[in-house]
């Protein structure tokens, strides 16, 4: 389960810092880049620490 997790996160992120998306926002790149990165560590925080407890040390 966690290796999913991971590669939806890889996959996620490819989608969101890809070229359509940052054409999208391009009058507010600084914002949206931010923004975005926050979010995707926290995503990959919450994976972390929520795949750890699931996982049961394995």
């Amino acid at each position: 389960m966690k290796k999913d997790i991971s590669i939806f996160l890889f996959f996620l992120g490819l989608l969101l810092f890809s070229w359509p998306f940052i054409n999208i926002f391009h009058e507010s790149l600084t914002t949206y880049l931010f923004v975005v990165w926050i979010l995707f560590i926290a995503m990959i925080l919450a994976a972390t620490v929520f795949g750890d407890r699931e996982g049961g040390g394995n």
